[in-house]
């Protein structure tokens, strides 16, 4: 009987050559260069989110700096505290020294935001204007007409009538709203930074606290996109994003101060890495980790579809860009999409994942038939029995299977 299940292996095996052989997955690139990270927590409602990122970078991956600024500056490994001007300084002054231009920079802002239909938003003490802003040097195209403003229509070029377009500005809140920071601002610190590759993502966030507090993350697009960037937002750019509920147990009341799309993107660099990793290849790609938290981010969903502890009446849109051209983006009060951003993202990652499971499993850093015999001879053993051997597990279902020999037929004859 053993015999028989051997054979059936491999004509199985010879089957899945006869199809997958002739087609290698493409695998993503990194710069020859150095790694450099900037983590900005402007908010305690995120600060969770924050310590979840810093301990994934710096545990998964062989940064050669990381500059983190928090609001809590007792929180361990931060620099500075994240203050307008620390932000700024971080990006244009020491971000700037030490990246090189075969470089990867990875840049992640967690804060608050404000946008279109925030452009009559005050704080209530101080007296502090905190929405978004009427942009007056043009590079927000004609976004929305006067009479389209919340509450109220805006007079914006005080001509008499709300017929007009114009254009917001987006702005990010530091310091938990006692600073503004505008998109127009952040795009001049990072003309100074030279890179391979920029990976930049801003999660905003509401709350069921805090109505008010919505982000517009994806407005940041169109003031941000280059050449040789990746941005990505976990929302539209007239949209909030949502941060994980305050939830009642037992009488106490736990706070998780993290988004909902933030933990899955962070998860797929660290804890869900092999799960992030579509195409098995020992790392995880930007777009793919972008594809993952998009997948498992239960507020993508329409809220109706989702358990009453992770309902809330949003839906996020999130929003990626990495060929230069401004998109998506928000025109003419209508969204302008993009279907063909990816292919940056998908050359790009932080490196080798020590989780992710390589179909080299024999470790002679080539994947040919030794590593299918290997597979093979462990074929149908489960966890728990003698036999098990769980690296052999390459999709983690719990048995050495068919799955397992085609992930390493998938990759017969490439190096690693």
């Amino acid at each position: 009987m053993r015999h028989l299940n051997r054979a059936l292996v491999a004509v199985c095996t010879a089957i899945l050559f006869s199809v997958t052989v002739m087609h290698t997955p493409s695998t993503a690139h990194a710069a020859e260069g150095k790694l450099w990270a900037v983590i900005v927590c402007c908010t305690p409602d995120l600060a969770q989110e924050s310590e979840f990122l810093y301990e994934t970078l710096t545990t998964y991956y062989n940064f050669t700096d990381i500059y983190y600024l928090h609001v809590d500056t007792s929180v361990p490994g931060v620099d500075a505290e994240a203050t307008k001007r620390n932000v700024r300084l971080a990006l244009n002054t020491t971000l700037a020294q030490w990246s090189g231009p075969d470089d990867i920079v990875f840049i992640y802002f967690m804060s608050h935001g404000g946008g279109w239909n925030m452009l009559n938003y005050w704080m209530c003490s101080p007296n502090t204007f905190m929405g978004g802003q009427v942009d007056l040097n043009g590079d927000e195209g004609n976004e929305v007409r006067e009479s389209s403003v919340m509450p109220n229509p805006m007079d914006v070029n005080h001509d008499g009538d709300f017929n007009d377009w114009f254009g917001v500005d987006e702005v990010m809140f530091l310091q938990n709203f006692t600073e503004l920071y505008l998109d127009d601002e952040l795009a001049s610190d990072l003309h100074g930074v030279n890179y391979h590759r920029l990976i930049f993502v801003y999660v905003g966030c509401m709350s069921p606290d805090n109505a008010t507090a919505h982000c517009y993350s994806g407005g940041f697009i169109d003031d941000l996109s280059a050449p040789n960037r990746i941005i990505m937002t976990p929302s539209n750019e007239t949209f909030p994003a949502v941060r994980k509920f305050r939830r009642y147990q037992n009488g106490t009341t736990v706070v998780y101060n993290m988004s909902f799309w933030g933990e899955q993107f962070i998860s797929a660099l660290g804890v869900n890495s092999t799960g992030a990793d579509a195409n098995k290849d020992g790392k995880v790609s930007m777009r793919e980790a972008f594809n993952f938290a998009t997948l498992n981010d239960p507020m993508t969903r329409d809220w109706h579809q989702n358990p009453p502890e992770v309902r809330f009446p949003v839906t996020e849109t999130p929003w990626y860009d990495d060929n230069g051209n401004g998109q998506p983006t928000w025109l003419q009060e209508r969204y302008w999409l993009d279907e063909d951003d990816g292919l940056l993202g998908y050359e790009t990652h932080l490196g080798f994942n020590p989780l992710i499971k390589s179909p080299d499993v024999n470790g002679d850093h080539k994947v040919d038939i030794f590593d299918v015999r290997k597979v093979s001879s462990y074929y149908n053993s489960k966890v728990g029995d003698p036999r098990w051997n769980e690296r052999l597990d390459l999709n983690n279902n719990g048995v050495i299977d068919i799955f397992d020999v085609r992930i390493v037929a998938n990759y017969y004859g490439k190096y690693y």
